[in-house]
C-alpha cells in the first residue's frame, strides 16, 4: 500500500519530497492558495546530500498523494545553516497570486459578460476561467472599464460584486467563478470522535439591532436649511436582527438604480450576512482526508455536533490548512462559517464617464 499524506513538489522534471514541515492553505475568501515547506539536512548523517535545486520564480506544482492542490510559482527560497545542520524553506502560491500583485491593463469593454472580461484579464497570466454560475456568462455589461492602478484582483472583485459572485483558485492554474452554497455534508464533526481541538469566536461588534437602507435624497436643499431639510423625504427599507439584545441602529445610504436590489433587500441582506459573519469556528482534525477518503476542500459542507462550543447544523468550510510537523503530526485545520456569510448582493452597474472608468471610483 502506497504511503499516505505525502507531499510532492514538482519543479520542471524534478520531484522533491521528504519535507520536515508542511503547510498548505486553500480558501474560498482568498484568490490564491499558498504553500510553505521546508527540509533539514544533518551535516553528520547526510553531509554529501545534493543541494535542493530550486530557484525563486520557478514554476511548480504541489501534490498530496498524487492530487494537485497548488499550481503556480515559488515566491521565496530561504536557506540557513549552523554547525550541525542546514535548512531550506520554500514558499509559493497559485498562479492567481499574480492577479493579486499585478496591475490590470487600462482598458474598457462594451457588451461583454463577466466571464469574457475575466478571461481577457487572466489570459496573459496563463490562467483559465471557469464560470459555473449563469450570472457570469449570460448578462453582459453595457460598459466596464478598469481603474488605472488597480490590480487585476481588485478589478475582478468590482465585477463580481455587480453580479453577486465570488472567485477562487481551482488549484490547477485556473479560476472558478461561482456562489457559495450548502451541499450534502461530507462529514459530521464531533468532540471526542474526530476533533482534536476546536475554537469559536463570536462577536457583536459588527451587528446591529435595526438596519435602514435609504436612497440619496434628491431635493436640492441646503443641508443647513432645517426648514427645507424637513421637507425632504427619501425612500427606505428596513430589517432587524433579533439576535442583538440592545438598541444598535445602523443607517445605510445606498444608490438606487433600475434593475438593482430594492432598499428592503439591501437592509435584509446586511442584517443576515453580518449575523452569519459574527460566528466563526476553527477545528483541527487528524489526517488530510475526510471520511470518504477525499482531501478536505474549501466549500465542502460539514455538520457540526459540538456541545462544547454550542455549535450545530450545517457549516461551510471556508479555509483548509494541511499541516505536517514532528510536534503535531499530520493534521488539517478547518475554518468553518455559515453559508449566509458569503452571500453577495448584486450591485447595479455604475455609470462610466468619458475618461473610461467609473466616476465614483476615479
Amino acid at each position: 500500500m502506497a504511503n499516505e499524506n505525502v507531499v510532492h513538489l514538482h519543479v520542471g522534471t524534478e520531484i522533491h519530497e521528504g519535507w520536515k514541515d508542511v503547510s498548505i492553505t486553500l480558501a474560498i475568501d482568498r484568490l490564491s492558495g499558498q504553500f510553505d515547506v521546508s527540509l533539514t539536512d544533518s551535516w553528520i548523517a547526510h553531509g554529501q546530500r545534493e543541494r535542493l535545486k530550486v530557484t525563486e520564480g520557478d514554476a511548480c506544482t504541489v501534490r498530496i498523494d498524487g492530487e494537485t492542490v497548488v499550481t503556480g510559482y515559488i515566491d521565496e527560497v530561504a536557506r540557513d545553516y549552523d554547525d550541525a545542520s542546514r535548512r531550506t524553506s520554500l514558499r509559493g502560491r497559485d498562479k492567481a497570486g499574480d492577479l493579486v500583485d499585478c496591475s490590470a491593463p487600462v482598458q474598457d469593454w462594451r457588451d461583454r459578460t463577466l466571464a469574457a472580461i475575466a478571461s481577457d484579464l487572466c489570459r496573459p497570466f496563463g490562467i483559465s476561467v471557469s464560470a459555473r454560475s449563469a450570472a457570469a456568462s449570460v448578462t453582459p455589461f453595457a460598459r466596464f472599464a478598469t481603474n488605472p492602478g488597480d490590480t487585476v484582483a481588485a478589478t475582478l472583485e468590482r465585477m463580481l460584486r455587480q453580479r453577486g459572485l465570488m472567485a477562487w483558485s481551482d488549484g490547477l492554474g485556473g479560476l472558478i467563478i461561482d456562489t457559495v452554497t450548502e451541499d450534502a455534508p461530507v462529514a459530521t464533526l464531533q468532540p471526542g470522535v474526530n476533533i482534536l481541538s476546536g475554537q469559536c469566536t463570536r462577536s457583536m461588534a459588527d451587528r446591529y439591532s435595526a438596519y435602514t437602507a435609504m436612497a440619496h435624497a434628491d431635493g436640492g436643499a441646503d443641508a443647513d436649511d432645517l426648514e427645507d431639510a424637513d421637507t425632504i423625504t427619501a425612500p427606505s427599507g428596513s430589517a432587524t436582527d433579533p439576535g442583538v439584545p440592545r438598541h444598535r441602529p445602523l443607517v445605510l445610504v445606498a444608490e438606487t438604480q433600475a434593475g438593482g436590489p430594492t432598499l428592503a433587500s439591501r437592509a435584509d441582506h446586511e442584517a443576515k450576512t453580518r449575523a452569519a459573519r459574527a460566528a466563526q469556528a476553527v477545528y483541527s482534525v487528524p489526517g488530510w482526508k475526510n471520511p470518504s477518503g477525499a482531501l478536505w476542500r474549501p466549500r465542502q459542507t460539514v455538520t457540526l455536533q459540538d456541545d462544547l462550543l454550542s455549535l450545530s447544523g450545517r457549516w461551510i468550510i471556508t479555509q483548509v490548512q494541511f499541516r505536517q510537523t514532528d510536534r503535531e503530526g499530520t493534521v488539517t485545520e478547518l475554518t468553518v462559517a455559515r453559508a449566509a456569510a458569503f452571500a453577495v448582493l448584486a450591485e447595479p452597474e455604475k455609470a462610466t464617464g468619458a475618461r473610461g472608468w467609473d466616476e465614483e471610483d476615479a
